[in-house]
């Protein structure tokens, strides 16, 4: 299993590498968001939160937790997909947050918006990525 500084090296790189509008506004001018799909404490709060410690000190700008629950997390990773593409909205969630609601539901909303530069990491599949409505 990789250390959390492996991943979230990692995740940070491929966030930075597949977010060009990002280094052209001096990026991060301001605060980042992760939205989680589930309520906090649990595995999934745990991970953002400790991956929003590191940011912070790495990229020197506060990165907020936001947990957003409900419709087995379709109001949260709907949230980040509408969200503007500027790389401050992130979404971390699993396969059930992220693959199987669309294929079980009907969404308002592109649920393919949200696979677009993604990074993988974890024993879950935990997906973090920058997303928004194009």
């Amino acid at each position: 299993m990789p250390s959390v500084k492996a991943l979230f090296l990692s995740v940070v790189c491929i966030f930075l590498a597949t977010s060009p509008n990002a280094f052209s506004e001096g990026y991060p001018s301001h605060p980042i968001t992760i939205v989680v799909p589930f309520s906090a404490g649990g595995p999934t709060d745990t991970l953002a939160r400790i991956l929003a410690q590191r940011m912070t000190v790495s990229l020197g700008q506060n990165v907020i937790i936001e947990n957003v629950t409900g419709a087995g997390g379709s109001i949260a990773v709907g949230r980040v997909v509408r969200s503007t593409p500027d790389g401050y909205t992130l979404s971390i969630g699993h396969v059930g947050t992220h693959v199987l609601n669309g294929a079980i539901y009907s969404l308002q909303y592109d649920l393919a918006l949200l696979w677009q530069n993604y990074s993988r990491g974890g024993f879950a599949s935990i997906h973090l990525r920058q997303c928004g409505h194009r």
